[in-house]
């Protein structure tokens, strides 16, 4: 009888660690797969977001054209460049921060054109 007993409870411990060790595996395909669910979403996001600021860029080049037909292509590329240079320009000039920053114009990308916005 007391080995009947012992055998059951051997049993009953090994299908329990069985249940366990499943459990535990489980639990850790279900954090693998969320963890690769919020990494995808991310991913799309970004992608989402670079291929929206893309067609902006693109829709913007196409307006400057359209506005002034005598710039070319560079000329456009360095208003725009110069533009997105004076509005981080600006947000660094009125940050609260007490930070100093320190810009080399040697580093700069130099305006190599005359750019007019007059139409001829």
């Amino acid at each position: 009888m007391e080995a009947e007993r012992s055998r059951r409870e051997n049993e009953l411990n090994t299908q329990a660690k069985i249940r366990s060790a499943e459990g535990e595996r489980d639990a850790l395909k279900l954090k693998s797969d969320a963890e690769f669910y919020q990494v995808k979403l991310e991913a799309d996001s970004k992608a989402y977001s670079v291929e929206k600021n893309a067609n902006a860029l693109a829709n913007q080049v196409n307006i400057l054209k359209k506005a002034f037909p005598n710039l070319t292509d560079a000329q456009i590329s360095d208003f725009l460049l110069e533009t997105e240079r004076q509005k981080n320009l600006n947000a660094i000039a009125h940050n609260n921060k007490n930070a100093v920053y320190f810009v080399d114009p040697k580093n700069m990308y130099p305006m190599q054109r005359h750019i007019t916005m007059d139409k001829q």
